[in-house]
């Protein structure tokens, strides 16, 4: 659920990065303290914001997605 990724590496203060694999597309995100420091999102146009991409990424028929934090508690 892309809806709770964001709010919770914010209330987290996530330093590291997020891989979001979805029918194969690869994406990541990097934060520093919960803050999008970086990263990539598999043909993202400029005019999409990351979470956007994320619930575009999550929402295609037949998407099989994985999150992993790295580095790992």
């Amino acid at each position: 659920r892309p809806e709770l990724i964001f709010p919770r590496v914010v209330e987290e203060s996530l330093t590291g990065a997020l891989e979001i694999i979805s029918n194969g597309r690869v994406n990541s995100l990097q934060f520093d303290h919960g803050k999008v420091s970086g990263g990539y999102f598999y043909a993202r146009p400029e005019s999409l914001v990351p979470p956007a991409r994320l619930e575009v990424e999550v929402k295609r028929p037949g998407a099989k997605v994985r999150a992993t934090r790295w580095p790992s508690r």
